[in-house]
């Protein structure tokens, strides 16, 4: 898997999510956006909503795959983890040329 090849630890195929275009880059803004310990403001949100979309559509468009290790529920999440933080989602987007790791970890 990609992550393994980027230096994190492999987890189950059945712990990721497969996620369409619109989702992945609400995961990427809510990554960007916030803290996930503390769930304070790393960047504005127009901002954050820019970078997201600029990442998920420098895939293309008909071949792009995105995969999540977290599960949101409302501002609660549950991950599966593959690395050794107290807190972390990991998206992975993919297409035939190019794949992106986006990560974000935190302690409490």
């Amino acid at each position: 898997m990609l992550v393994q090849e980027w230096g994190y630890n492999a987890i189950a195929s059945r712990s990721w999510a497969r996620l369409n275009r619109k989702a992945a880059s609400e995961v990427a803004r809510r990554i960007l956006s916030e803290d996930l310990a503390y769930k304070r403001e790393l960047m504005p949100r127009k901002t954050s909503e820019h970078c997201a979309e600029s990442l998920t559509h420098a895939l293309s468009p008909y071949k792009a795959e995105f995969l999540c290790n977290a599960e949101f529920q409302g501002t609660s999440v549950t991950w599966d983890p593959i690395g050794a933080s107290a807190f972390e989602v990991a998206l992975v987007g993919f297409d035939e040329d190019q794949a992106f790791l986006l990560y974000a970890e935190a302690e409490d």
